[in-house]
């Protein structure tokens, strides 16, 4: 079952508001476009909600990790996007209220 898959109890342990019934639909390999820095990390996909968690910070780069949080009933839109010239290989999270995230 899910409950016990590694994904799981990886998003439990790093968020402390992980819901029991969430189920993991899948993760991706990325990266989180700060003001910065490129942090790298992982975007895992729930039923409710996409998690991103990278060991890196903006700050110290080293140390305490990033994660974000962004509830699928706060978006407005998911728009694929191309980074770097040619290829789509970006995402950009459109909020209801107007912010945006690109990973």
């Amino acid at each position: 079952m899910e409950e016990s898959s590694p994904r799981s109890k990886f998003i439990k342990k790093k968020f402390a508001n992980f819901e029991n019934d969430e189920i993991v639909l899948d993760n991706f390999a990325c990266a989180f476009a700060s003001s910065r820095i490129l942090l790298q990390g992982m975007l895992y996909l729930t039923n409710r909600a996409c998690y991103f968690y990278s060991p890196f910070n903006v700050k110290t780069l080293l140390g305490q990790g990033s994660k974000i949080k962004i509830p699928l009933v706060d978006l407005k839109s998911i728009k694929k996007e191309t980074s770097f010239l040619v290829f789509p290989n970006a995402l950009r999270f459109i909020f209801k209220s107007g912010e945006q995230i690109l990973f």
